[in-house]
């Protein structure tokens, strides 16, 4: 009887533990804000070999699965910016062209894009890496380079600069082979899942006390004589 009881007990303590542990799913692990879409847009080159930046984001997990990202980018031509293909990378060093973790990969348009007031055109992109990069928590410079655009398209195509501020972000570009500070972040959003083991919160421990101790003093009087 007694065992049955403690098996009980033990199976009872192991449902609230697993209570405490959220579920994990794809989801944004990064976003440095937006455009302001009302005003006249600032930003970098994407097809320029010469001309290349980048935007840090921080994987805030104890790893990360990078799966893909999104980004904001404009035209001065009025039409949708047609991003067909684009190089990434990024790597804990900025710049560092000698990186694994590099690609080119297709550009899918997410919806409508919208005008700007001076003529502009904005579209948001979607890059999926067509896999998953494994990597540990810290921070990370991601870039875009050598973009190309469907046939019939305006070639020239800009990065946003964010001006909707979203989580911090250090943006530096690559110029004619110099490396410098650029003033605004970079628009984008990092995409995969978290890995290893979350922190849970405060109230997910404090329920999880109540209930351990809660169990054990229902074993000890059990137990006792």
């Amino acid at each position: 009887m007694k065992t049955a009881l403690c098996s009980q007990v033990v199976l009872a303590l192991m449902c609230l533990a697993l209570a405490g542990v959220p579920a994990v799913a794809q989801m944004t692990l990064y976003d440095t804000g937006t455009p302001n879409f009302a005003a006249d847009p600032t930003g970098t080159p994407l097809a320029n070999p010469n001309d290349i930046s980048a935007g840090s984001f921080q994987c805030l997990s104890p790893d990360c699965d990078i799966e893909g990202f999104q980004f904001w980018s404009f035209n001065n031509g009025g039409t949708p910016t047609g991003l067909a293909t684009i190089t990434w990378q990024f790597d804990p060093v900025v710049f560092n062209f000698k990186g694994t973790n590099t690609g080119t990969n297709d550009v899918l348009q997410i919806g409508d894009c919208s005008g700007g007031p001076t003529g502009t055109t904005y579209c948001l992109n979607s890059l999926s890496l067509g896999t998953s990069i494994d990597v540990p928590t810290g921070k990370y410079y991601f870039w875009l380079s050598n973009a190309q655009v469907a046939q019939g398209q305006d070639p020239t195509v800009f990065w946003a600069d964010t001006k909707v501020d979203g989580q911090p972000s250090d943006s530096f570009t690559l110029e004619n082979g110099m490396i410098t500070p650029y003033p605004d972040p970079k628009s984008f959003a990092v995409f995969g899942e978290p890995t290893g083991p979350p922190v849970p919160e405060p109230s997910s421990l404090l329920l999880l006390g109540s209930g351990v101790l809660g169990g054990l003093g229902l074993l000890r009087r059990r137990l006792l004589p």
